[in-house]
């Protein structure tokens, strides 16, 4: 009996003694393995980010705030689109305490109210007299995505770009009365989109130091553009 306590000691002992080498064994293996191949599509480093970012904020303010309605039908007054006190640093530095990597601005909703002063319609911020007045009393430009630009410029934030695709002021949109582009009575819709984009998207007075990460739209009328704008600035999501 003795014996064969002594036996299954010495076995415990040497059990007990081979099992780092065992446990190092298993991890050098693992450590041969190669990772398996990538399979299916990759995402872009810019799409990895915006996972990895995680919080994004939407900005939707316009002459609709003022009105006290989501959407607007484009037949608003400008001039009744009038902060009084715009202070996009307070915008900017609250979204980048509370977590957030970047803004999307809304740079025009469906009513088709600009938040720049924009070439291609009146139905714009320059044509708010009263805000003006108030901008210039405060040494500020006037213009919202402007303003904003620089707050994100300032605080390091990233910018996107909200263009609806559906303005209901511009009377190019639709077909008139037509029923599809061939017939189309009202003129180039996605010319005139195409144009305001550019407008903002080529000025480098806009984006975090010039530059946009990402241009958002949803539908009405926007397949025939997409191409447009992915070819319009590389590394935009």
């Amino acid at each position: 009996m003795k014996k064969t306590k002594k036996w299954l000691s010495l076995l415990v002992a040497a059990m007990m003694a081979l099992q780092p080498l065992t446990i190092h064994g298993a991890a050098a293996a693992e450590d041969d393995v190669s990772p398996p191949e990538a399979w299916g599509p990759l995402p872009t480093e810019t799409q990895l980010q915006y996972h990895e970012e995680e919080l994004s904020a939407f900005i939707h303010f316009g002459v609709n705030t003022f009105y006290g309605v989501e959407w607007g039908t484009g037949k608003e007054d400008p001039n009744v689109f009038h902060p009084t006190g715009l202070d996009t640093d307070q915008w900017v530095k609250t979204l980048k305490d509370a977590g957030f990597k970047r803004i999307i601005m809304i740079g025009r909703h469906h009513d088709g109210f600009c938040l720049w002063d924009s070439e291609y319609t009146t139905q714009d911020v320059a044509s708010s007299t009263d805000f003006q007045a108030t901008q210039a009393a405060r040494g500020q430009s006037g213009d919202v995505l402007e303003e904003l630009s620089k707050s994100c410029t300032k605080y390091d934030m990233d910018m996107g770009f909200y263009l609806s695709p559906w303005d209901a002021n511009n009377p190019s949109y639709g077909y008139g009365t037509g029923t599809d582009e061939e017939t189309d009575s009202n003129g180039d819709y996605n010319e005139y989109y195409m144009n305001q984009l550019r407008e903002v998207l080529g000025n480098p007075k806009y984006g975090n130091d010039g530059k946009f990460v990402e241009v958002w739209m949803d539908g009405a009328k926007g397949a025939a553009l997409l191409p447009s704008i992915i070819n319009s600035k590389s590394g935009l999501i």
